[in-house]
């Protein structure tokens, strides 16, 4: 791949910088997936690829497609154009992955709203009976407990989706705290870090916010 000059100096847009955070924190021999509406992961992992994790192997959740041969950028992982592809897997097989922590080491999670302690709520917003929003479900997000590590991501930096407690814990973070993780005893790592157009967010080691 080579670089021209007027590459260099084009404008870089909000999105592009949070996929440059997403794919600094990627490591070479990481297995990752991410959802359907995913192109910034999509667009890390191939960034990671390119530079300094050029094994990582990446799953778009959509399709099943591991590794997609990516030219224009599709703003959706179930978009027809990923099944060129490395390989593809059955939904089964992902499902199946999605709870192998010996397996899968980064899991892409964003939602409707975000906890301080990074549990993310894709299910509903409001009274659980009369929901002033209904989002697309839980998804993969109830393996986020077996993943070792959590990537959050959300391009929506405001106080209706950083909340502090989520109305409905469909991704588990840190739970309600320390001592809720501790009695947990969850074999994932946790949320590592919140990634928005404003700022890189990580979480203390001690209270786990």
């Amino acid at each position: 791949m080579t670089v021209s000059q007027n590459d260099q100096l084009a404008p870089w847009s909000r999105s592009e910088l949070m996929a440059v955070q997403l794919a600094k924190r990627l490591r070479n021999d990481d297995v990752t997936v991410m959802g359907t509406a995913s192109a910034i992961p999509q667009v890390a992992c191939r960034l990671a690829q390119l530079t300094h994790a050029p094994d990582l192997y990446s799953i778009a959740g959509g399709t099943c497609s591991v590794n997609p041969h990516l030219g224009p950028v599709v703003p959706s992982c179930g978009d027809y154009d990923l099944l060129r592809a490395d390989t593809s897997l059955s939904l089964n097989d992902v499902v199946l992955l999605e709870g192998r922590a010996d397996v899968l080491t980064v899991f892409f999670a964003g939602g409707l709203q975000i906890d301080a302690y990074g549990n993310c709520n894709l299910v509903s917003v409001g009274d659980w009976g009369r929901p002033a929003l209904r989002g697309p479900g839980t998804v993969g997000l109830p393996f986020l407990s077996r993943v070792g590590r959590i990537l959050i991501y959300t391009q929506s930096h405001n106080a209706r989706t950083f909340v502090e407690r989520v109305d409905f814990m469909g991704g588990p973070g840190f739970l309600r705290g320390p001592a809720d993780w501790k009695a947990a005893d969850l074999p994932g790592g946790g949320p590592q870090l919140v990634v928005t157009p404003l700022c890189t967010m990580g979480f203390d080691p001690e209270s786990l916010r």
